[in-house]
């Protein structure tokens, strides 16, 4: 038995400094006390707060704006509501126990399907090499080392949340490609998890409910014709059972396909960017993250993720804005990367559509200037064809061009969008990232020895690559 209410799988940092991990009750008891969550897994981090997130979701089910100020102004979470509602979910048959025989929480509830197999435990983990995820030689064997239960948990939560495409017959959870997920931070545990919280929708929020609370169980391969908010936020693209040995690990695991929703049924993730066609923004390992800050800040064109438009809206007097985003760069079943990234934004400026204009044209001109560079360099004598080396030389050169860019877009988001016009911010960036596209065109120069036959062709690229840049000056236009 593993009784998620009160046994200890969620690691945080308490105000004191203390280290601990706790069971649910306890995190949404001692949330005023605690910083926050923390695991070195982002994708396991960012999982277990969108699990509290859902709970509360369920549990408090704000009405509206007015209700999450109330529930900021009491400066701890209502235990005799969540209490309630954990007596509610018995009384439907709920099991808050990870290997109760009937319905062991958060998973497949019936017997081995067809197409259901046994795994390694380790299956759970992205970090590990699994399958076709050869992310790294993986020395341990796994159906020795297995997890502990909490363990197990945690790494169970990523598979419903950032599932992919990893075998036959798998697919994408409802959001499609895991997308880049935002986080608000707040000063401890109770102000972060308030902060992603949002009114409750009047259509889909609880219809299906929340997973946890379905009576009929993971369907296999199953396309469902809608699905609702809380379902959505924890959706069971999986069918995935814990297996328990009889010294307490978990070992093994039951495995298969779960459930999708291709049409979505308009189900927007409370914590994504969705881009103007549609679709949500995902990361992408050849654009940096922070190009993204702008579209974070968007609440003017409802692109901007749904808990921020609730964010500005009760804290109408804060000057700095705290987020992290979160996500994973993925190729169908492989993850490459994994990440989190904290940043500061400055919460008063977005209150400005000139000044988050400013922002998104500052990113997407850089753009542009970054792929004049790339296409410039590729026009030099030596850079010409196919080559992995010249490949490299090109990407590390945009790469170096896009980090120094970041120094000039902390300087604009800190000081410049606070205190100079928006015609004065957008002209200052642009010319200084014009020069530094320069200054790494003749950087890479500096490193070759150009033959002297190649000298003239050398000099006409430069003078057509400023000429290129020519066009990416300033204009005299102004921001309305």
């Amino acid at each position: 038995m593993f009784d998620i209410l009160n046994d200890p799988w969620i690691p945080v940092f308490y105000k004191t400094g203390k280290m601990a991990k706790v069971g649910l009750l306890a995190a949404l008891r001692d949330a005023p006390e605690i910083i926050g969550v923390f695991d070195v897994n982002p994708l396991v981090e960012f999982s277990t707060y969108r699990f509290l997130q859902t709970f509360l979701m369920d549990a408090l089910k704000p009405y509206d704006t007015i209700d999450l100020e109330d529930m900021m102004d009491e400066e701890a979470f209502d235990m005799a509501a969540i209490d309630d509602y954990i007596k509610t979910c018995q009384k439907e048959g709920v099991s808050f126990d990870l290997f109760d025989q009937d319905r062991p929480f958060l998973q497949a509830q019936c017997a081995e399907e067809k197409g259901d197999k046994l795994k390694p435990a380790t299956m759970l983990d992205f970090a590990r090499a699994n399958g076709q995820n050869h992310t790294f030689f993986d020395h341990p064997n796994s159906r020795e080392d297995g997890y502990m239960p909490d363990e197990a948990f945690r790494f169970l939560l990523p598979s419903y949340i950032f599932a992919v495409m990893d075998g036959v017959g798998y697919k994408f959870g409802i959001n499609g490609v895991p997308p880049l997920f935002v986080w608000i931070t707040g000063d401890n545990l109770f102000e972060t998890l308030v902060n992603n919280m949002f009114p409750v929708p009047s259509d889909y929020f609880d219809d299906p409910p929340a997973m946890w609370r379905r009576k009929d169980g993971i369907k296999k391969s199953t396309d469902k014709p809608h699905s609702s908010v809380l379902e959505g936020m924890v959706f069971p693209a999986r069918r995935i059972r814990l297996i328990q040995d009889e010294d307490g690990r978990v070992r093994q695991i039951l495995r298969g396909p779960g459930e999708s929703c291709s049409s979505g049924n308009g189900f927007r993730d409370p914590n994504v960017i969705v881009k103007e066609d549609g679709r949500t923004l995902r990361p992408s390992h050849t654009v940096p993250l922070w190009e993204n800050i702008g579209f974070v800040m968007d609440v003017f064109s409802g692109r901007c993720p749904t808990v921020m438009s609730v964010y500005d809206s009760i804290h109408r007097d804060r000057k700095d804005l705290h987020v992290s985003l979160y996500g994973a760069t993925t190729n169908q079943a492989k993850f490459l990367t994994a990440f989190k990234r904290d940043y500061t934004l400055p919460q008063d400026a977005h209150k400005d559509r000139a000044r988050i204009t400013v922002l998104l044209d500052s990113a997407a001109g850089m753009r542009e200037v970054a792929k004049c560079l790339s296409k410039n360099l590729q026009n030099l004598p030596f850079m010409k064809g196919k080559d992995e080396k010249k490949d490299g030389v090109l990407k590390e050169t945009v790469s170096l061009f896009y980090d120094s860019c970041w120094t000039h877009y902390c300087d604009l988001l800190s000081t410049q969008i606070r205190n100079e016009t928006v015609t004065e911010v957008r002209d200052n960036f642009r010319w200084q990232i014009l020069k530094e596209a320069r200054r790494h065109y003749d950087g890479l120069l500096l490193t070759v020895n150009v033959p002297i036959g190649k000298i003239v062709d050398v000099e006409r690229a430069r003078a057509a690559f400023y000429k290129n840049l020519s066009k990416f000056y300033p204009k005299e236009e102004q921001y309305a």
